[in-house]
């Protein structure tokens, strides 16, 4: 049995190094015809079917049958149209016996995924290459998508001229302009978008041609957006007062009176060359704005009217990467941002407003009923520089004023004095407080009451910003009441210690909690010389707005050894509360060992704990 399993093995090994070629015998001969077609393996490319040989009919069945080294050459070459509109993608040929479900004859689709893309197809301006003819976007092309979907050629309807410009109502959808200038006043009624192409934000020019507002609308809430547009030529449309608004864009989304809730968005629209008697670039008023890369540049509020640049009322206004400059007014020569209350809080970053000009004051920015959080993302990314007023004898001298309002700058360029950056007359104005000044990459905390610098202090060392000791403090602790808000205009202390100390130092701190845990941190927003004067400290304004429900601390540091030593708020004795108009006093600070820290204690509770001192810094 072992010995005839053994050679069975040799025997096939010897066959299978022997080997075979397709179309001979088992023996390897080329002299033979297999499948009797008339040719011998030696010849014929498939010695196993008699169809296949040399001269003979090549058909379509993925098999070589004339042998001449080509597969189905009479079939036929078909392409995928993924989309169906009867284009297939070039790149995807292939040899087929027919036409196929998913394939088709014809390629040259330049894009096999949108069926309005095809050879022949009908070019919009929409930054496709629609009929693929390798041109993108003819100038003078305007298409209009309804919100329907429907596609309509715009074109001659933005055919004005600078003597007699198109009037273009616009309702739902989106109107896309190439290319082109265009001598136009766009009248929108509905929720709609604008866009040119390409998007490069200065190829696509719409200009008012002197006749109107280059864009308005006066209806109450409608959200419209402008994209990759230059608005030039406008001069405002007349408004209830019989004067002009809004040269470039103009627009009124009130209610009643009241304003509507729409919002406009601007990304990468340049606002020049416009004029009107208020916001000769644009005017918004009952309407959010949004604005996105945004240029407003050389606009002018003609005969010496208010906000050359752009003037939002009742508005809650966004500007990131925005360039204000060059604009002119006889009040405000840049922007302005008004409301009737301070209940709106906007919001500027990466903006620059500079070489803006008024003869009458605020030549930069003007805000008032709001509240303006300025920032950058890098040093020189914010500034307002070079800004000028003609009139430094005028009692509103400074270029940017604030009124009824609060500002909060954080690393804003404002012109170092005396340098070619420097503004004139001076940086800031309010009214009710005077002038302030500050230089390059400043942060500032300003109310109706004044501005005071973010300083970074370091408490207890030989750096202590004004000499503030925690462990001599003395002062109170008080909360804002629920739905109020304050400014801490002045204050005064009776004070009592055990040494006559004639000066120190009294400061506003921020934080703690009402509650009674035992440790709370404090920021110190800001100190102030005092000079006490038969026992009771007092002194001027902070100038720093108080939340509501927010818990702060007024603590008067003598700079004198003292052993014992006690404050009260508003002339009354310590450990009891006290209603301040604005808020309860919750408890008093005394002074603790140690470089940072106080003791605090709540009136309804005799435990008393240490509260952490920090400083209060935006860097």
């Amino acid at each position: 049995m072992t010995l005839r399993l053994l050679f069975s093995l040799s025997a096939t090994t010897l066959l299978l190094a022997c080997g075979s070629k397709p179309g001979s015998d088992d023996t390897g001969d080329l002299t033979l015809d297999r499948d009797a077609d008339g040719f011998t393996a030696a010849s014929d490319c498939d010695d196993t079917n008699p169809s296949v040989y040399p001269g003979a009919e090549e058909i379509c069945d993925q098999l070589d049958n004339d042998c001449d080294s080509e597969v189905d050459e009479d079939g036929i070459l078909t392409y995928a149209d993924l989309d169906g509109d009867g284009y297939g993608d070039p790149d995807s040929e292939q040899m087929d016996c027919e036409e196929t479900s998913g394939r088709v004859l014809v390629a040259e689709d330049c894009d096999d995924t949108n069926p309005e893309i095809r050879p022949g197809a009908e070019e919009v301006c929409d930054g496709f290459d629609n009929d693929c003819d390798s041109s993108v976007d003819a100038p003078g092309l305007v298409s209009f998508v309804g919100e329907n979907g429907i596609v309509t050629d715009y074109s001659n309807l933005m055919q004005g001229t600078a003597g007699v410009p198109a009037q273009l109502t616009l309702g739902e959808g989106t109107l896309s302009v190439c290319e082109g200038t265009y001598y136009v006043n766009v009248s929108i009624t509905d929720a709609a978008s604008i866009v040119g192409f390409p998007e490069d934000g200065g190829s696509v020019v719409l200009d008012g041609a002197g006749s109107s507002a280059v864009v308005r609308s006066f209806l109450p809430s409608i959200d419209f957006s402008l994209a990759n547009l230059t608005l030039t030529g406008g001069t405002g449309i007349v408004d209830e007062w019989g004067g002009t608004m809004g040269g470039g864009i103009a627009v009124d989304g009130r209610q009643n009176g009241v304003p509507g809730g729409g919002t406009v968005t601007l990304t990468d629209v340049v606002v020049s060359g416009n004029t009107a008697e208020s916001g000769g670039g644009l005017y918004l008023w009952g309407v959010d704005a949004n604005l996105y890369d945004v240029q407003i540049i050389g606009n002018t509020a003609e005969n010496d009217g208010w906000a050359g640049g752009a003037l939002f009322s009742d508005s809650t206004v966004v500007m990131e990467r925005v360039l204000i400059e060059q604009n002119d007014a006889g009040y405000t020569g840049g922007v302005g941002i008004h409301s009737n209350t301070v209940s709106s809080v906007s919001r500027f970053e990466d903006v620059i407003v500079r070489d803006n000009t008024s003869r009458y004051g605020a030549a930069a920015l003007y805000v008032s009923g709001n509240i303006l959080e300025w920032s950058a993302t890098s040093d020189g990314a914010s500034a307002m520089i070079r800004n000028v007023d003609s009139a430094p004898d005028s009692y509103w001298y400074g270029v940017f004023e604030l009124q009824y309002g609060e500002l909060y700058l954080e690393n804003v360029d404002l012109g170092e004095e005396g340098s070619t950056d420097d503004n004139s007359i001076s940086d800031l104005s309010i009214p009710t407080a005077g002038t302030f000044n500050a230089g390059n990459q400043a942060s500032l905390i300003c109310t109706d009451s004044g501005c005071g610098a973010i300083t970074t202090l370091s408490l207890g060392d030989t750096d202590s910003y004004f000499g503030l000791s925690p462990d001599t403090v003395v002062g109170q602790v008080f909360q804002v009441d629920s739905g109020s808000a304050a400014t801490l205009d002045s204050y005064s202390f009776d004070y009592v210690s055990g040494k006559n100390c004639a000066s120190g130092v009294v400061s506003l701190l921020h934080g703690g909690s009402p509650t009674h845990n035992t440790s709370s941190s404090w920021t110190v927003l800001a100190s102030r010389y005092a000079t006490v004067v038969e026992g009771s400290a007092s002194g001027e304004y902070f100038g720093y707005p108080m939340r509501e429900n927010q818990v702060y601390a007024i603590v008067y540091s003598p700079q004198c050894s003292v052993t014992t030593s006690t404050a009260s708020l508003g002339y009354h004795e310590p450990g009891l509360p006290q209603d301040l108009g604005f808020g309860e006093t919750l408890g008093y600070v005394t002074g603790a060992e140690g470089s940072s820290t106080m003791n605090l204690t709540f009136y309804d509770s005799e435990i008393a704990f240490d509260a952490t001192m920090k400083a209060f810094n935006l860097d």
